[in-house]
């Protein structure tokens, strides 16, 4: 999946698009970091336009379901702006 061929401006991946918040201490980032790789997610393809994927491009796929209630990804990651992907902030 890592290899499918992508359209210039119609996404990026996920590590493109967020970034740490201020003040996460370099531990925390490296745990983070490794369990976003280890789930699939650090490189799952974030579309423009909201679509599914093909699915012979075997990529991971985040469904946004009911709102987290508990600690969620927001505590630790924050959008980033990448002006070349089509994604807005």
């Amino acid at each position: 999946h890592r290899a499918a061929p992508r359209t210039p401006g119609t996404g990026a991946p996920l590590y493109r698009l967020v970034d740490f918040v201020p003040g996460l201490p370099p531990d925390a980032r490296a745990g983070l970091e490794a369990a976003l790789e280890a789930s699939g997610l650090l490189d799952a393809w974030v579309r423009a336009d909201g679509t599914v994927l093909d699915p012979a491009t075997h990529d991971t796929l985040l469904i946004p379901g009911t709102p987290v209630t508990g600690p969620s990804l927001t505590r630790v990651l924050r959008p980033v702006a990448a002006p070349d992907s089509g994604v807005t902030a």
